[in-house]
């Protein structure tokens, strides 16, 4: 597992160095988390560490590819390791992310906007976030 995390970064152009690969595999462990979360792993391993330095990192690894931001409805960032297209369902009760793949309704989309007119529009990618409000009682 370290060697293929150590070939991920280094694939992306990055030095694979311990820090990197220890955030990379919390990342993998969580799915979706946030820089606090992370750092809060991290200062078992590395209590030297600062949260800046956590953050730089996981800045880099956005510009990189390597995660992707998330926005919550409270505008909180998280860090989705999953880089594939696929869609969310926020859950505001416990503020958490869970993955939807669904090539057809990327396939939906496409065809709606083509159906307007807006073919001519090189669609990189659609982000699609579904939220499940919290019931007040």
């Amino acid at each position: 597992m370290y060697s293929e995390v150590k070939d991920i970064i280094k694939s992306h152009g990055m030095k694979a160095t311990p820090q990197r690969i220890h955030i990379y595999n919390i990342l993998r462990k969580h799915g979706h988390t946030t820089a606090d979360m992370i750092y809060s792993d991290v200062k078992q391993e590395f209590p030297t560490l600062s949260f800046a330095t956590v953050y730089n990192v996981l800045q880099t690894f956005v510009e990189s590819g390597i995660v992707r931001p998330l926005y919550s409805t409270d505008s909180k960032m998280y860090f989705d390791i999953t880089t594939t297209p696929h869609y969310h369902i926020y859950d505001e009760s416990t503020r958490t992310f869970q993955d939807i793949k669904d090539d057809e309704l990327l396939l939906t989309v496409k065809n709606y906007l083509a159906s307007k007119g807006m073919e001519e529009y090189d669609i990189d990618s659609i982000k699609i976030q579904l939220i499940r409000k919290t019931t007040d009682k």
